[in-house]
Order: structure tokens, then sequence, then C-alpha cells
């Protein structure tokens, strides 16, 4: 969470958008290099927008945009943190997977479920960390992924006994990791799954775990640490486990197990150990110490009883006295000798400690030497930093007066640096900006915390914006970090018209929508409304509606808007013979964009013709395609002065294309539909009129209707009578119910029957004779659904 916490707070503090992916990208990869335990970090956001840096056996990007979406995109990356190739391309969706949805649950901090990851198909968990924006509004999820392998292999190099185990478990007794070579989950045909701790292969670990199972009920009961023991095959096993909570929703049970057999061994072991090195100890000091005691005594003996005698002498002032001659000569000047042996012995090893001394101030000197030009290139390094830096850093005081100003970026300066030192901010800037300055340089200081703010200045005739950080630097200083925003604000500003122009286009798209003529029919109403919206919308001076005609030879204006005046207008015609490269492109391009219509290669054909002629410069042309086939053109058009058409203008152009697609999808519905009306009022009209009995019944022997002719011939009086009431045909209907089954056997070979006689009651109970001419008629499929005929 450390890491997720600093990316937090470089976004918090604007050095960091996660909305600029190419920064973005460069930043998550530099941090994939900070440490071997960073192997994969991402971002997603609310939009579903992902990207995702991985340090692996090759490192990868993995991004889901604008342009890719609804997939993500897979590519190599080379030393450099470049892409190289694109590898692999699927859909994926960051909001619906497991971290995305636990962080925005959760609204801080926290840690996933374990779950199976899409980068590498391995199960892990995921620290992650919700980012949200100055008004509470959720903006995405930043996260850093962590194997299950990875833990295990932290906890293996915990040494714990020679057959001791240390394993983690969730609340719900599944391995989270542990120190043996066993995987924490399994993998059958159903993908992988987690492995229960008392299923484990490892005997100590599933008897640990049955263990502690069942003095607790369950693992949900233990809060607290506890050391406990229990028996495997009559041998004792220590057990300690102690739950590991962060406040982050990471709530695991870490376990220790370890025979006693571990400890028994080792401690008969050190035990003779320590009683044969006592023992040897003893006899040792003793022996050294008799040794020692006759080494120090015998010397200072010697020693006393030579001082004694250079003190006689020394006080008496006859050296040449008999009675001193046989203790100087046998005993002081013996002992005098050995002592002027030991003062020349210690002179020369002073004289050997001022040379090495001499020398160790020669080494010192040089080393000083050497330290110092370290830290001229370290300097000289550090002034290369800040030149390099983009920032401006300055120092200033409680009164606002300029203290210092770093060597970085100093073109962001207000005035030349030598003419800021020493000055006060009244003095330099104008006082209603120098109070609001001095305002937020005391709020901190008074607060002794960093203070933002946002301000504009006018440098060398250019509108500069700056985001700056004020700092508490002492208790009467602050150090002023400024960074110029002015592309953000710019980009920020034009990010906000686009989305002003995207609201209005789909405002005018949902109404148009909705609008009655476009799904009734009304071609020629719902072609006028188009084509007014996309003159008033775009604020253009025409937009047409052209579709092909039969032969699809030419384009027909079925309607066009003049916005100067307000005018409708069609009829006008363009051949395709005379335009090949136009009605080629049509057929090739969603849009047509010219925003130089007259040198265009797409449109520039109909300069001469037609617009120059209209004054028109600027062109954007929407492909209206019905079925897969172009089946016409939406032509707005822009006169007296040229037009760039943005993306979203484009888009907008497309939608109303899809728009004319549906009016005449409508259209042709319409057409249809009273088609149908009229054969079926011509086929009722037959069917109610026929000489013959006319039917269709249904394989079980339902009649699904009747003409009133065959109603007459079985002696009722109307069709509904009949079928209300003869509901069981093999049985009621024929005489030998046996000509039915004949019936359906004919048809169900040859699928269809023709003068099958058979005799019927009627009604009344009278005896008939019928022939029967019918087929089956089956659906798509082929499954039969039902019989018709006369």
């Amino acid at each position: 969470h450390l890491f997720l916490q600093m990316n937090t707070a470089a976004i918090a503090s604007g050095n960091l958008d996660p909305e600029d992916f190419p920064n973005l990208e460069r930043y998550l990869w530099n941090q994939t290099k900070l440490s071997d335990r960073i192997t994969t970090i991402y971002y997603g956001d609310e939009q579903g927008k992902f990207l995702l840096l991985q340090r692996d056996a090759e490192d990868l990007v993995y991004i889901r945009d604008e342009s890719t979406a609804p997939n993500r995109q897979i590519y190599r990356l080379d030393s450099q943190g470049n892409r190289t190739e694109l590898i692999q391309t699927a859909a994926y969706d960051p909001r619906t997977r497991p971290w995305y949805k636990t962080a925005k649950q959760s609204g801080k901090a926290t840690w996933s479920p374990i779950y199976v990851f899409t980068a590498s198909p391995v199960m892990g968990i995921t620290p992650v960390m919700p980012i949200y924006n100055e008004t509470g509004n959720l903006r995405g999820v930043l996260a850093i992924d962590l194997t299950l392998s990875q833990i295990s292999d932290f906890l293996k190099k915990i040494k714990i006994s020679p057959s001791g185990q240390v394993f983690a478990i969730e609340r719900s007794g599944e391995i989270v990791a542990s120190s043996t070579d066993e995987l924490p989950f399994v993998t059958d045909k159903d993908g992988q799954k987690r492995l229960l701790a008392t299923s484990s292969q490892n005997l100590l670990i599933r008897s640990a775990s049955t263990y502690l199972q069942k003095r607790f009920g369950s693992f949900e009961q233990i809060d607290r640490e506890g050391q406990f023991t229990f028996d495997i095959d009559g041998k004792r096993q220590f057990v300690t486990v102690a739950p590991l909570q962060d406040g982050r929703g990471l709530d695991w049970l870490i376990v220790v197990a370890i025979p006693e057999a571990d400890f028994i061994e080792q401690i008969h072991t050190n035990t003779r150990t320590t009683i044969l090195l006592c023992f040897f100890a003893f006899i040792l000091a003793i022996g050294l110490g008799f040794f020692t005691t006759r080494w120090v005594v015998k010397p200072i003996t010697r020693l006393l009883e030579a001082s004694k005698a250079l003190t006689k002498m020394s006080e008496s002032s006859d050296f040449t006295s008999k009675e001193l001659d046989g203790e100087v000569e046998v005993q002081g000047v013996k002992e005098l000798g050995l002592l002027a042996q030991s003062f020349n012995q210690m002179a020369r090893q002073l004289r050997s400690s001022f040379v090495a001394l001499e020398q160790t101030n020669s080494s010192l000197e040089q080393r000083v030497a050497e330290r110092t030009a370290e830290l001229e290139v370290a300097e000289a390094e550090l002034r290369a930093l800040f030149a390099a830096m983009n920032q401006l850093i300055i120092v200033v005081d409680a009164s606002g007066r300029y203290l210092k100003i770093a060597p970085t970026n100093l073109s962001l300066l207000y005035k030349p640096a030598e003419e800021l030192i020493g000055k006060t901010l009244g003095e330099l800037y104008p006082q209603a900006t120098a109070d609001n300055f001095l305002n937020h340089i005391r709020a901190a200081l008074d607060t002794q915390q960093t203070v933002r703010i946002e301000y504009d200045l006018t440098i060398d005739d250019r509108e500069v914006c700056f985001a700056a950080s004020i700092s508490p630097l002492t208790e009467e200083s602050v150090i002023w970090v400024a960074h110029d925003i002015t592309e953000q604000k710019r980009a920020e500003s034009v990010r906000r018209q686009r989305q002003k122009q995207l609201l209005k286009h789909n405002t005018v798209l949902v109404k148009l929508a909705r609008n009655k003529a476009l799904y009734r029919g009304d071609l020629q109403v719902a072609l006028r409304e188009i084509t007014e919206a996309a003159a008033h919308t775009l604020q253009t001076e025409k937009a047409g509606a052209w579709l092909y005609d039969e032969t699809r030879s030419k384009l027909q204006c079925l309607d066009q808007f003049r916005r100067s005046n307000q005018q409708h207008s069609q009829g006008a015609e363009i051949a395709a013979a005379d335009y090949p490269d136009y009605f080629r492109a049509l057929e090739e391009h969603r849009t047509i964009c010219a925003d130089d219509a007259l040198s265009d290669i797409r449109t520039r054909e109909l300069a001469e013709s037609y617009f120059t002629q209209a004054g028109t410069l600027s062109t954007l042309d929407a492909a209206v395609r019905l079925g897969g086939q172009t089946v016409g053109v939406i032509c707005i058009e822009q006169v007296e002065t040229p037009r760039n058409w943005t993306v979203e203008e484009q888009n907008f152009a497309a939608s109303l294309a899809d728009l004319v697609s549906l009016a005449i999808e409508a259209s042709e519905r319409e057409r249809t539909q009273i088609a149908l009306r009229q054969a079926e009022q011509k086929y009722r009209s037959i069917f109610e009129n026929a000489v013959e009995g006319i039917f269709q019944t249904t394989p079980e022997g339902h009649f699904l209707s009747v003409n009133p002719a065959l109603a007459r011939i079985y002696g009722y009086a109307t069709p509904e009578e009949l079928t209300s009431n003869l509901i069981n045909i093999r049985q009621q209907a024929y005489v030998n119910p046996q000509r039915r089954d004949k019936f359906m056997q004919v048809m169900a070979e040859c699928g269809e029957v023709s003068g099958f006689e058979s005799e019927v009651y009627r009604v009344d109970g009278s005896v008939i004779w019928i022939s029967e001419s019918a087929r089956a008629v089956c659906d798509a499929n082929g499954e039969l659904l039902y019989y018709e005929g006369s």
C-alpha cells in the first residue's frame, strides 16, 4: 500500500495525471524497476480505461482506452520501456474485475479477495487504492498484484526448525500460502480452485488445521494469539496461531507448527555441549590462574626491588658507597638496564607510532582531497539536476521577500533572478496579486502545513498558468515550488468544450430518435428534421440528404436545408459516372472529412460543377448504409470560411447517417406493412367467399381456422361454432379414425395429399364423403407446424 499511497499523493498534488496514459505508462514502468516485489501495477477508471505494466520474463503493457474499447491490447516493451509489437487483443472491462469492485465498494485503501488474475492466470490478492476527484466522485483505482506464490516464497525463507512449517489461511480455512512446495490451489477441468488447509497433502499442516478447527469450532472464533499442543501418531506437536489484521480488510491466521522432537534433540545436544565446555573451562581457568599469577608477580617483585635500590641510590649522594656496590652491581644495575631497555623499547614504539600517525594524516589528507573532488562532481550533478527540473523553486520569508532562487527553469521567473532577490512581493507584483500570495504564505506558516494554489502571470507577453505548493521551511520562511500547467489548462478547456459539444450532439440525436416521423415511416418529414438539426447544430450553411436511385447510377437530393433563409429544396442529382473518385470514397469510408473540399482528392471532382457555384469550401459527408450496402449520403457544407472538422463532429454526422438508415428502414417497413395488409385483405376475401371448404389443422387434430364453406359442409352455422365443438378430428369427424392416421402417414412421407377421400360425420350425425387436398407447413428448421388445404 506504500507505493499506492505515494502514487495517490502524486495524483492529488497534480504531479501525476491518471488521464494522461502516455505519461502514466512511463511512470508505472519506472516503478516496476524500483523493487523486485512490484511486478504488476495498474490503473482502471470509471470510463473503463485501463493501463497495466508487468515485469516478468519480458516487460508488457496492457492498455484499454477509447481507441481500443471494448478490447484490451497487450504490447511488448523493450529495455527502455518503449512498445515494440502488439501481441494480443481481447475483450476486457476493468470495472467488472474483483479488485475494482472491492475498491469501489470500500471507498478506501483495502485488499481484494483472492482470485485468478487475467494478466497471468495464477491466483493472488491485490492491494487497491480508490482515487477520488475534488467533488468526491470516484475517478479510478490503483492496484498492485501479489501472487500467492510470492507469499509462499517469503514464508519458505523463514527458518523455523528442521521439520516445522508456517502457513497462512483465511477465516474460511482456505490456504493463502505456506512454507512447503505445495500449491495453495488445485487445478481441474473447471480451472483453479482454492485448497482447504484441512485437505492439504502435508501431514503437519493438515493435522494442525484440523486440531484448531475442532478446538475453536471454526476459524472465525480465533481472535487472539495462542499456543497449543496436539499429537500425531503419539508424537507431540507444538502449534502457535495468531490473527493477522492490518485495518485495510486483511484478516488471515498465521499458523506455526513444530514437532517436539525438533526441540528435544537440540536441547539434549546443547546440554551435553554446555557441560563439557564448563568442565574444560574450569580446568583451563585454574591452570591459567596459576601460571598468570607467577608470570605477573615475579616481574613486579623484581621491579619493586630495583625501585627500592634506585630510591636508596637517589637519596644518597655517594654512589660509590661500598655498602651499595653489591646491591647496585648485583641487583640495581641489572634491573636499571632492563628498565632502560624497556624505556628504549617504549621510545621506539612511540617513534613508530608517530610515523604511523604521520602516514595516517597524509592518507586522511588524500582522502579529504578525494572526497572534495567527489563533492564537486556531486555538486555539478546536482546543478545539472536542477537545470533539468521543470519546476520553479523559490525560498520566501514571512514578509514575502525573495531569499533564494534555485537554478531550475528560470524561464518561468516573473523577472530575472537578480531583480527578484531581496525584493518583496509588494514591490514586484500588482497589489491584489501580492496580497493573495502573502495570505497563502502566512497560512502555510501559521498551520505548518503545505498550501496549494493556482495562479496566472503574464511573462514575456505570454499568459502562464501555475500550480504551486507552499511548504514551511523554517518558522519564518517557506519553500515555493511551482510548475507550468498552461498546457494542462488549455487541454482541460478543450476537453470541456468537447464535452459540451458532445452533450449538445447527444441531446439533438436523442430528440431526433424520439421524433415520430422517424419510426412511423414518413421518410420526407424525417429527412427534413435531420437536415435542419445538422445545419443548426454544426452551424453550417447547408445540410442535405441524398439517396441512390433504383439503378444506383446517381444520387438524388431528397432534401437540402439552407440555414441562411430557412428553406428546403430537393431534386438535384449527381451521376456516379461523372464523379468516380467521390463515389468510390463513399463506398470505402464511413465519413469523408474534407477540410479543403476544392483540393481534397476525394471531393475535388465536384469543385467546378458544384462547390465553386455554391461557395462551398469545406464538406463533411457521412455514408448512409443499410444492410451492409451504401444507399446514400448526408452532406454538410461550410461556405465563406474553411473549417477543420473535429472527431466529435464526424461522429455526429455518422450518427445522423444512421438515423437516415433507420428512417429508410421505417419507410420500407411501412410500405411492406401496407402491402401485407392489402394482401391479407385480398386473401381474407378469397378465404371467406370460396365455395370449397378451406382449413388449417394441427398434427394433434385441432382446427386452427376454417372458412364458412367448410363449416357449411359439416353442418355448422359459423366457422367459430365448428372450431369450438369439433376438437378431435380423428374421433369426431372421421367415420373410420384410421383414415386420419393414413392422412398423416401420407403427409409425413410426401409432404402433401391430393384427392384423399374419406367418410365423415356432419353435426346432425349424417355421413358424407369428402375429398381432401392439403400440404404440410414447416418452420425454417423443418419442424411440422400444421396442415392446410381444402
